[in-house]
């Protein structure tokens, strides 16, 4: 059963920064799926380090947020899904 959606609205910045520091560590099909990505856009773009840093943090941000507020996964993420985490990071 997926969690109950958090009220991202009357949420602070530091209720923000405290909602990541909860969230699960990365799932190991998350990470495999965002190195293999990683790796073909290196491959296919030659990004810089600090591009496929930035990347891959990123990449991780929403896959935890996804597992812990969503009960998804990376690769499973629908849409709204991606657009509800777009939402809470655009009033972070």
């Amino acid at each position: 059963m997926p969690a109950q959606p958090v009220r991202l609205v009357s949420m602070s910045t530091s209720d923000r920064r405290q909602l990541t520091r909860r969230l699960p560590p990365l799932h190991g099909e998350d990470a495999v799926a965002i190195e293999r990505f990683l790796d073909a856009a290196w491959a296919g773009q030659g990004l810089a380090p600090a591009t496929l840093s930035a990347y891959r943090s990123d990449l991780q941000a929403v896959a935890r947020w996804l597992r812990a507020e969503r009960d998804t996964g990376l690769a499973q993420a629908q849409t709204p899904q991606l657009f509800d985490y777009l939402a809470m990071r655009a009033d972070a």
